[in-house]
């Protein structure tokens, strides 16, 4: 007797008391029944176009998941038209690069079942890193708001202490802790670094990641080219950011700003930053940055 079944399987019961032979007995035994199923043919969907977030020669891609009746697919990653990596995840890592290239990612299942590739995304490392982060700097951490040309390279920092990123206090992975007298201590600390840039040309853009907790101006050669999580408008050591940071995720992640064409010159270029703490009470505040240059 035969009997079909709502999965589209073919249930079958007679005198068969054995499937094709493999040696093991429990394993081939059918006991008079035996089933055919048709072959998994759903493709899986199309996963998101991957983003990236680039580190000093690596680029780590970040894509939305693919779904599938049959249950989690792998993920094949192109790059330059050639797979370069498989995952189960929705995340990748390609090390060792730095120039552009060009990415997509696409959804696998058990069956082999392929979907489409996501459209191709030229995505490229720093391709140099030109102030790394753990770097020195000059800083200060007053309770008067410092001299208005402070982010300027005219300004004489001598005078600021010198220590190792990271900077400030109370998460206990510092370098170079700026306090720790009680509260309530100054809003606002102050940093400044001097980066030599030989040929500016060679670069396509530069970018600065900056750690921050809670917000933050930078600046290079007086411009200001980043701010995260402070409000609008001039800034005083009095200013308190929009939101408190509050998550070991927000707190630790750099933020990522693109400096404006022109702002880095030859020679020795000037980064200055500010950051800001949710208030005099508050008990940490965190502080480091990297600037790369893309080629």
């Amino acid at each position: 007797t035969m009997h079909g079944d709502v999965q589209d399987c073919l249930w079958f019961g007679g005198d068969a008391v054995r499937r094709s032979y493999s040696g093991n007995a429990a394993n081939d035994w059918l006991g008079n029944f035996g089933r055919f199923c048709p072959e998994d043919q759903t493709v899986p969907t199309t996963p998101g176009t991957p983003t990236a977030t680039s580190a000093d020669t690596s680029l780590t891609l970040r894509w939305t998941a693919s779904s599938d009746p049959s249950g989690l697919p792998e993920y094949w990653i192109y790059r330059d038209g050639r797979v370069v990596g498989t995952t189960t995840g929705t995340t990748w890592t390609d090390t060792g690069r730095t120039g552009p290239a060009t990415y997509s990612v696409r959804a696998v299942d058990a069956a082999g079942n392929r979907s489409a590739s996501t459209p191709p995304t030229v995505l490229t490392p720093f391709g140099m890193v030109l102030s790394p982060m753990k770097a020195a700097w000059r800083w200060t951490y007053p309770a008067a708001d410092p001299l208005a040309n402070w982010a300027t390279s005219g300004f004489n920092d001598s005078a600021w202490a010198l220590g190792n990123g990271e900077l400030g206090y109370g998460d206990g992975d510092e370098a170079t802790v700026l306090s720790t007298a009680p509260t309530p201590r100054p809003i606002t600390a102050y940093f400044r670094r001097t980066v030599d840039v030989a040929n500016p040309t060679l670069f396509s853009e530069f970018v600065v990641d900056v750690v921050r907790d809670d917000g933050a101006a930078v600046y290079v050669n007086g411009t200001e080219v980043c701010r995260s999580n402070l409000p609008a408008g001039p800034l005083t050591g009095s200013t308190a950011p929009t939101a408190v940071v509050s998550t070991r995720t927000d707190e630790t992640t750099p933020v990522r700003c693109t400096v404006p064409p022109g702002v880095v010159v030859a020679g020795p270029n000037l980064i200055a930053a500010e950051v800001h703490n949710s208030d005099r009470w508050s008990s940490d505040l965190s502080f480091d940055l990297r600037l790369g240059g893309r080629r």
